[in-house]
């Protein structure tokens, strides 16, 4: 059974701040999985983040948990100091070596996406320092998914966004309060069949 799209979120600094306006945004029947890698301490409490966010949202939201299932609808957050990789229809958490200096890291997440969903995948990048989520973006683009960034003049910091626009063909740079109006679009193009799109008819 062909999967459900799926929509991989990095930030960093500032990226709270952008996610508190994003994700409000998307509707309730969104039909996709939203799943983020925040950078966080390890000692941070691991619900202070869902609990945040979770204020005028429609979809659901919490921590992913190893061996959980990726479904529609539901947001689930990277926990503290844990990679968060999609291993087909399922989350994995793992300890392996920091990447950027980071555990979580938004290239696992958005490597792991690309290599089990290919072309489904909608992956946006947030504010940032550094450049976590350029190569993993890279690989969603490579593997015929679609690339958002956070206009970078907006951004608290706009380290993050300023390298992937730099180093990856992306289709879209916006604020982030446009960013959920390009991905219902574009998640509506995934859920067209072939053939049925207007850019499939030959006309007569």
């Amino acid at each position: 059974m062909p999967r459900s799209p799926l929509i991989v979120i990095g930030g960093s600094a500032g990226g709270v701040q952008a996610l508190q306006v994003l994700l409000p945004n998307f509707p309730a029947e969104l039909p996709a999985a939203v799943a983020i890698v925040l950078h966080r301490l390890a000692s941070e409490d691991s619900e202070r983040l869902p609990h945040l966010l979770s204020r005028h949202m429609h979809l659901d939201i919490g921590n992913a948990r190893n061996g959980e299932t990726v479904r529609a609808g539901k947001v689930f957050l990277a926990l503290p100091d844990l990679h968060l990789e999609i291993v087909e229809d399922t989350f994995r958490l793992t300890a392996g070596p920091r990447e950027h200096n980071s555990r979580p890291s938004i290239d696992v997440l958005f490597r792991t996406a690309a290599a089990g969903h290919g072309r489904k995948v909608v992956g946006i990048v947030l504010s940032g320092a550094l450049d976590d989520g350029t190569a993993g973006l890279a690989a969603i683009k490579s593997a015929g998914g679609y690339a958002i960034v956070q206009e970078p003049s907006e951004a608290m910091y706009p380290s993050m966004p300023r390298h992937a626009i730099a180093n990856v063909g992306v289709d879209v740079v916006c604020p982030v309060g446009e960013i959920a109006r390009h991905v219902v679009h574009v998640l509506d193009t995934m859920m067209t069949p072939l053939g049925t799109r207007p850019e499939d008819d030959d006309g007569p």
